[in-house]
Order: structure tokens, then C-alpha cells, then sequence
């Protein structure tokens, strides 16, 4: 667990959030979410990278160390959890039901729209390449063609430009 004198409270942190995790915007929250949280030196509980504290030796004072290290990590876990639920739409809090950490509450929402993200991105190339003028304006042509290649680079796919 990182503390240095940089790091923002917990309501501060759900405001720099602004995106919810919708079934379209994944990758964008994804980078949202993931550059917040590497800021604040929280990334590790989502990565695995900062795991809870192992079990002291018996002696009382380590106990009590072990004990009090524990709990501090179990109360930074569930503030990070509630800051991940709090961006996320009330369809993507579906996908985290019976998550316990944060670190579950992560690897399900990968699991999820990682796959959507990908089956969105061949959808809409195969709309770019199937698209037709037909009665459309060439301002209304050009503004879809225009939205397909947008939503393309906000899944990480960028439309080349040659």
C-alpha cells in the first residue's frame, strides 16, 4: 500500500472520475480509471501487485502489527471498491454482483466488456465497410462515417488514415 503526500481522499477521487462504464465506453474508462488509480499508487490492489499482508510470526507484538497492517489494507481495498462501483453504470453493476475485493470487481469487468470491446470493434468496421450513400446528404454521409471512425478510436482502434 502506497501513502505519500500526493495521495487525494476517496471523495475526491469518485468526482475526477467522469465517466460511468457503459457497454460502449469501456476502453475509455478502462484508461480513465487505470491512470487515477496508478496516480494515487492504487493500481496494485487491481493488479495483484499489492496483496493483502502475510500473517506475522506468533509473538504479540507482530500480532498486533500484522493485525493492524491487515485491516488497513482490507479498509483501502473497500474504498477502492466502492470508488470502482461508483463509476460504473447500473448495467455494468451487474457484472460485480458477489465480487468481494476490488481486484474481483476488475477482473470481471475485464472479462465482460474486454470481449464486448472487441465485438464492437468488428461490428462497426464491418458498418464502415458496408456504408452507403443511398439518399444521405454528403454532410450526413460524411458525420456517420465521421461517428464510425470516432467510435473505432475510443475502442482503441484507430480508422488509418491512408
Amino acid at each position: 500500500m502506497v501513502e505519500t503526500d500526493q495521495s487525494l481522499p476517496y471523495a475526491t477521487l469518485i468526482h475526477m472520475l467522469s465517466l460511468k462504464l457503459s457497454t460502449t465506453n469501456y476502453l475509455l474508462w478502462k484508461t480513465q480509471v487505470e491512470t487515477l488509480l496508478q496516480s494515487q499508487g492504487l493500481f496494485g490492489f487491481l493488479d495483484g501487485s499489492d496483496s493483502p499482508p502475510l500473517p506475522a510470526s506468533t509473538a504479540p507484538a507482530n500480532v498486533a502489527s500484522a493485525e493492524k497492517a491487515k485491516k488497513d489494507w482490507l479498509m483501502q481495498d473497500r474504498h477502492l471498491h466502492s470508488l470502482l462501483l461508483s463509476s460504473l453504470s447500473e448495467e455494468s453493476m451487474a457484472e460485480t454482483i458477489g465480487c468481494k475485493s476490488s481486484a474481483e470487481v476488475w477482473s470481471a469487468l475485464e472479462k465482460d466488456y474486454a470481449l464486448q470491446s472487441k465485438t464492437r470493434e468488428i461490428q462497426l468496421k464491418d458498418d464502415l465497410q458496408h456504408m452507403r450513400r443511398e439518399s444521405l446528404s454528403v454532410a450526413d454521409f460524411s458525420s456517420k462515417f465521421r461517428g464510425i471512425c470516432d467510435q473505432l478510436a475510443s475502442i482503441g482502434s484507430p480508422v488509418p488514415e491512408n
